[in-house]
């Protein structure tokens, strides 16, 4: 392994490193790593914990604290969040700190969360809770578009809600079963405000949502993504409806007309 570039902090060194104890490339996140004097030796009676969170590189002993960051040339570095809090989604891994920036640079968003909810069968779901900076009815579409101009496909939310501030913990971190529960809250209002689909297009349409979400209705009002809908879902809606009313639709239609 190449020597790598460690940042040099006011207490010690910092260093960042991938799941093979290599140093990434400029830019790239991976594990943030302190070292340096002030550093302990372990953690206290726990000597399989202080191995697991103690190691040596280049004669450095470093801690390893968790958190996912990415160092540049300059040697600044950027934090994303906690390693824990890493979702793998369909089989790619997210770090939920990049999805909430892209969501909070959105000029109609104050602040924003993101986090996971169970699918139907048996994956996850990427979800996202934010404050609004006003009351625009039509936000929700707009901040799907925003997010799909600028992120991967499956980096875009399934689900976004918007909410009057971020439900924290005792020691205010944001609390994301507390988050979790208000998405479970707002499906239950809109299972209260189920409006069946009206004409012959609707009910094509609704069948399709069913079949491809695994639901046993669609209400007409519903929002694709907010009952479980993602990317690799609106291929699926988009590719059917083509072959159902002979029509050409673009994969930004979905999120257009969610």
């Amino acid at each position: 392994m190449q020597n790598a570039p460690s940042s040099v902090c006011i207490h010690g060194i910092a260093r960042v490193e991938n799941e093979r104890g290599e140093t990434p490339e400029p830019g790239t996140p991976g594990e943030l790593l302190i070292g340096g004097a002030l550093v302990a030796r372990g953690c206290y009676q726990q000597p399989s914990l202080t191995a697991e969170k103690f190691v040596e590189r280049q004669g450095i002993r470093y801690f390893r604290t968790g958190d996912i960051a990415s160092m540049h040339p300059d040697s600044s570095i950027t934090c994303y969040g906690r390693a824990d809090e890493q979702l793998k989604i369909r089989g790619f891994r997210i770090e939920p700190g990049e999805v909430e920036s892209v969501v909070c640079a959105h000029p109609g968003v104050r602040s924003a969360t993101v986090t996971w909810l169970p699918a139907a069968d048996t994956s996850r779901l990427l979800v996202a809770v934010y404050v609004a900076v006003s009351g625009d009815p039509a936000l929700n579409d707009s901040i799907s578009t925003w997010i799909a101009e600028r992120l991967p496909a499956h980096m875009v939310p399934s689900k976004l809600l918007r909410i009057d501030q971020l439900p924290l913990t005792a020691n205010g971190k944001v609390d994301r079963p507390a988050i979790r529960r208000l998405f479970e809250q707002e499906a239950e209002r809109a299972a209260d405000s189920f409006e069946a689909p009206a004409t012959a297009t609707e009910k094509t349409i609704a069948a399709t949502w069913c079949s491809i979400l695994k639901l046993g209705s669609v209400s007409r009002s519903d929002h694709f993504f907010s009952i479980g809908g993602d990317s690799l879902a609106a291929v699926k809606v988009i590719t059917s409806i083509e072959s159902t009313f002979g029509l050409r639709l673009t994969f930004r239609s979905v999120y257009e007309a969610p």
